[in-house]
């Protein structure tokens, strides 16, 4: 587990990244402090498959758990959006 993971924070927003492939999460805790997170999604293709990328992401930062469908919704939305933009 991350030893950075704090209890107090609150995920606010998740971004998708176009280049590098990945994700930004935007975080703050009780005290209204922001904070950014990028995972990149370097081996990102149209044949990834997503739960397993969540389950990695989840590992890395494990507030993410609390929003599983918008991540989903992010990374297949950027998924489509790289092969959109290479083909």
């Amino acid at each position: 587990m991350d030893s950075d993971y704090d209890e107090d924070k609150k995920l606010d927003k998740i971004q998708a990244r176009f280049h590098p492939p990945g994700i930004i999460l935007h975080l703050s805790d009780s005290e209204e402090n922001q904070e950014t997170k990028a995972i990149d999604l370097l081996n990102l293709t149209e044949n990834s498959d997503i739960p397993y990328l969540i389950q990695q992401i989840i590992e890395k930062e494990p507030i993410a758990k609390k929003h599983i469908s918008q991540l989903k919704t992010v990374i297949e939305s950027k998924k489509k959006n790289i092969f959109y933009i290479i083909l």
